[in-house]
């Protein structure tokens, strides 16, 4: 093989590598709790995951937390929406789950609504959330408990 065919076949490698996404997360075993970071103190989280494991039982409703170093990609929020479709979040064909995304290290948060409840949070109401429960518990760094008790208001 000629060296610029060598060149040539090394671009198209990389260029396809870098077009792979990158955010490719599996959900963990405890499904509405996926804690990437160790952030959420193990008594919460099973606490968490049983209320939400709970209203998915009761109505279908899924809400799912995400907790990562940081995001991948232009934005949190396309970051999130990405995450809450590869996940599968909510009832397919009903659009009914949540997701609360914290890019830890980013210092970011943004609860992603599924258009079937989009009526009962919109965003005005998610960011009220984020700005009332959210905010205050992670300026303290009291990042757990913030998390805590935004799930607990979105459920």
């Amino acid at each position: 093989m000629k060296k610029t065919a060598k060149v040539i076949v090394i671009a198209a490698v990389l260029l396809l590598t870098i077009s792979l996404p990158v955010f490719a997360l599996q959900p963990t075993s405890q499904f509405y709790v996926n804690d990437y970071t160790g952030t959420v103190d193990a008594s919460v989280k099973n606490t968490l995951v049983e209320r939400g494991a709970a209203l998915a039982g009761e109505n279908g409703v899924q809400v799912v937390a995400v907790i990562v170093n940081n995001y991948i990609g232009e934005s949190i929020e396309v970051y999130a929406n990405q995450i809450f479709n590869q996940f599968g979040i909510g009832k397919k064909g009903e659009n009914n789950g949540i997701l609360l995304m914290v890019a830890v290290d980013d210092g970011e948060v943004r609860i992603e609504v599924g258009d079937g409840l989009s009526y009962l949070l919109p965003d005005s109401k998610t960011g009220s959330i984020i700005d009332e429960t959210f905010l205050p518990y992670a300026k303290e760094g009291k990042l757990s408990t913030a998390i805590e008790k935004t799930y607990l208001s979105l459920i």
